[in-house]
């Protein structure tokens, strides 16, 4: 089995803060208001393998992933951008022990990527003492993940894993003691 896939992505996401002075009239709070446009191609290719000898059974498949993604905010005025270019490969193989049980192992290696908005630095108010900012730098997680299954009627009943993950994706809270702040972003760990 082999396939192409294209992807495009384009979002504009537009955010007007208001404040009421004292007349009560409603007055744009630009520093509070920010506009974020997203524009991101993936390009990828795979290829897979499958085959059966006796009891065992074999799948391998490798997959190659272009992406660009490029964020633009308004305020502040800046433009990012990530480029993830991987190669990824998977491959399984099981025995039928019996008419009934078997093992399976099996190996990938995945990509977690961040969200849009982190590619956006501006800070996001959810009230006066709570608020989110963006972090650009992060990077994706890549995880190299092993798995073993034992199996009856082909459905795992017994499973154990190992996973090692690259530059995991964390949300990190912090709070400021002396205004009463608290902030959330994205990091890596």
């Amino acid at each position: 089995m082999f396939g192409i896939k294209y992807s495009e992505i384009n979002t504009d996401n537009n955010l007007n803060s208001f404040t009421k002075n004292s007349q009560g009239v409603f007055n744009q709070n630009f520093n509070q208001s920010n506009r974020f446009i997203i524009d991101e191609k993936i390009v990828a290719s795979y290829i897979k393998f499958t085959s059966n000898f006796k009891k065992w059974m074999f799948s391998g498949g490798l997959r190659w992933e272009e992406s660009t993604t490029k964020g633009t905010s308004t305020n502040p005025v800046e433009t990012k951008t990530r480029n993830i270019s991987k190669l990824f490969p998977s491959t399984s193989i099981s025995r039928s022990l019996t008419k009934k049980i078997g093992t399976n192992f099996s190996y990938s290696y995945r990509i977690r990527r961040p969200s849009y908005s982190s590619l956006n630095s501006f800070v996001y108010y959810y009230d006066p003492y709570t608020f989110e900012e963006g972090n650009p730098n992060l990077k994706p997680a890549f995880t190299n993940s092993f798995q073993f299954n034992l199996t009856f009627n082909e459905q795992p009943f017994f499973s154990i894993g190992y996973k090692d993950t690259l530059d995991a994706l964390f949300e990190l809270i912090t709070q400021n003691d002396s205004s009463a702040e608290t902030s959330r972003s994205v990091i890596n760990l």
